[in-house]
């Protein structure tokens, strides 16, 4: 199955919304805003292969932002790899951000809020499975708003191979052979992220400080006690250059593990991993359950229990 999106032959007034609600309906449903939604122009062309959605965009200058309600409201769990072939674009989620140039490579995952602006641009986009990259790929979660490294032969090799790959659904081929090739896509992405992160090409020290300590606290999101001098102890670290490494995303050390405590339990609430609000609270290190709730309320818009009814009455209604 192909598609092919354009506003090429629709009035000014259209544009704006057909383009919404083509990307929402083939990639993730997100917020739409546009520098001037009267002249945007874009389009959007592509198709399934052995389950990846594969499609080329073009588009003039807008912004997709995947907000906490929407999140809630229009649940989706993919991966979307975007690669760069001309323009920039900046991503940011989970409170790391890239900006990218051609030859890029950025992760989003729709599971969890982002924001993804874009200048006047051409880019491939492979929307993943979540069950199946995570079961090739368990960091993915974790790797997520990281710009593969353009240097890299592997990025340039895998640019090539997703172009063929959009080529390739768009014909007629044997279901074993998309089957292989979709499969070999997924397992050389996988290969390329691992790499860029391994080799630490383009990051520098304070990147690398920054790693190590968010990993440490994403395996301690749950002690309340949690603070800078354990988590500087634990990395080897001092709390001064642990300041700094935070300091380079425009946060404290206590205000990313804030966050990441606040995301943390809104997953668990959305995905109904937990039965009962006081699980997630305590699951992700809040102990006082009065200003975890004005807390949850002051960053999503909604409390933690609408989030808990939302999720159920969505599992429901399926």
């Amino acid at each position: 199955m192909t598609f092919h999106y354009t506003t090429a032959d629709l009035s000014q007034s259209q544009r704006a919304q057909y383009w919404h609600d083509s990307v929402a309906a083939q990639l993730i449903p997100a917020e739409a805003k546009y520098g001037d939604p009267n002249s945007f122009e874009a389009s959007l062309r592509g198709g399934l292969l052995a389950g990846l959605t594969i499609c080329e965009m073009k588009a003039q200058p807008h912004t997709f932002v995947r907000t906490a309600q929407i999140v809630r409201r229009a649940p989706d769990e993919d991966f979307v790899a975007t690669f760069l072939k001309e323009g920039s674009m900046r991503c940011s989620q989970d409170g790391r951000m890239v900006e990218a140039g051609p030859g890029s490579i950025v992760l989003l995952d729709a599971g969890r809020p982002f924001k993804h602006e874009m200048g006047a641009i051409t880019s491939l986009i492979i929307r993943l499975p979540r069950r199946r990259f995570l079961a090739r790929f368990p960091q993915a979660e974790r790797l997520t708003g990281v710009e593969l490294a353009r240097d890299n032969p592997m990025t340039g090799l895998l640019h090539g191979i997703a172009e063929e790959a959009l080529r390739m659904q768009a014909t007629a081929r044997a279901v074993a052979a998309e089957t292989r090739f979709a499969s070999a896509l997924v397992d050389l992405l996988i290969v390329t992220m691992e790499q860029s992160v391994e080799t630490g090409a383009e990051i520098n020290r304070y990147e690398i400080v920054r790693r190590k300590a968010s990993d440490f606290i994403e395996a301690k999101l749950d002690d309340y006690e949690l603070n800078i001098d354990t988590i500087s102890s634990a990395t080897g670290t001092s709390s001064r250059t642990l300041a700094r490494a935070f300091a380079a995303d425009g946060r404290t050390v206590m205000q990313h593990v804030w966050k990441r405590r606040l995301d943390a339990s809104f997953s668990l609430l959305a995905e109904r991993r937990v039965t009962q609000v006081t699980q997630a609270a305590y699951q992700c290190g809040f102990n006082d359950l009065s200003h975890f709730a004005r807390a949850f309320k002051s960053a999503f818009g909604l409390t933690p229990g609408s989030v808990l009814r939302g999720a159920d009455a969505g599992r429901n209604s399926k």
